[in-house]
């Protein structure tokens, strides 16, 4: 389950993750993997991997099929 809270500014992050847009929307539905996240020049990673990687495994692949709008 995924949560978030406020915290200060100076409260120090456990994992940080900078990552190109096209990556990240490509991780989110499920286009690229692990593989491609660990091995990519688009990306900029400091602190736990562990803890980065139990992020990643909280996202749900998304199914592909949906209502956009009902009736």
């Amino acid at each position: 389950m995924l949560h978030n809270c406020l915290t200060s500014a100076d409260t120090p992050a456990d994992a940080t993750l900078e990552v190109t847009r096209a990556l990240f929307v490509d991780l989110l539905v499920g286009r690229a993997g692990l593989k491609e996240l660990l091995f990519s020049d688009d990306i900029g990673f400091a602190g736990s991997r562990l803890d980065l990687m139990g992020f990643f495994a909280m996202l749900d692949k998304p199914e592909g099929r949906f209502n956009l709008v009902t009736p």
